[in-house]
């Protein structure tokens, strides 16, 4: 795996739930596919904000039920903090 943003968030995310990273695409759903619960979401968003020095709000994360669409949230706050 080469070292984007998507690899290094599939990575932690592999790490935590003690699977493979190869096994994990972007389109796969945190809890169906994943078997992530709340807790998962919640203690991988406070590594990814670590990780990444960023913030993620609560709310901004509702919506998000993919891989993918994490991806996509820290790309945001990546690019918002590096507008600044």
């Amino acid at each position: 795996m080469s070292n984007t943003t998507e690899d290094k968030i599939i990575v932690m995310f592999a790490d935590h739930l003690g699977i493979s990273p190869h096994t994990i695409k972007p389109e796969a759903r945190l809890f169906e596919d994943l078997g992530c619960d709340s807790l998962d979401v919640m203690e991988m968003i406070m590594e990814i904000e670590t990780d990444f020095d960023i913030v993620i709000d609560m709310g901004e994360t509702d919506g998000v039920k993919t891989m993918g669409e994490v991806i996509g949230l820290v790309d945001r706050k990546m690019e918002a903090r590096a507008s600044r």
